[in-house]
């Protein structure tokens, strides 16, 4: 049984938005973001939606993007919109900015929640049969940092296979 205590993830939009920011490809968007008006994991969110390497998705109220324990294809970065988010213990609510899916799909783990459109929600996919491939081949210290962020995101004290 899940509790109901709501834990809240968003990058700000209505700061974005003050700050010009409406398409990520925009030219004021551009100088805004050149202007080095963001923090760090805005930079991030910005870098991410304003990519043209990664496709868009885009999900109804009350379509699921995730089922907790279902092995992980896509993972997703989300642009714009609410969900409800539930990992057998704890709701959560998430917004843009949030993750779904990138560290478990690394560590060949399944989704460890259950996430679900609160509004219409966009996101940016992440194939995680491309990103599989590229591991290998990336140098010894970006593997380490994914390793890190992987192990930290998840709560795991031994190195996942995958990332080895």
């Amino acid at each position: 049984m899940s509790t109901h205590t709501p834990i809240d993830f968003s990058i700000d939009m209505g700061r974005l938005k003050l700050l010009g920011v409406l398409d990520p490809r925009s030219p004021a968007a551009m100088a805004t973001f050149s202007q080095n008006q963001f923090s760090s994991q805005e930079r991030l969110f910005f870098s991410l939606w304003a990519s043209r390497l990664l496709n868009d998705g885009v999900f109804k109220i009350g379509e699921m993007l995730t089922h907790k324990g279902e092995i992980v294809v896509n993972a997703h970065i989300i642009i714009s919109g609410e969900l409800d988010a539930d990992n057998g213990a704890k709701r959560f609510t998430l917004g843009p900015g949030s993750v779904l899916g990138l560290a478990e799909g690394l560590a060949h783990l399944p989704y460890s929640m259950t996430v679900m459109a609160k509004t219409v929600v966009t996101t940016r996919i992440l194939r995680l049969d491309k990103i599989d491939r590229e591991i290998p081949k990336m140098n010894a210290g970006i593997r380490g940092i994914c390793r890190g962020a992987v192990m930290r995101t998840l709560g795991l004290n031994n190195v996942p296979e995958a990332l080895k």
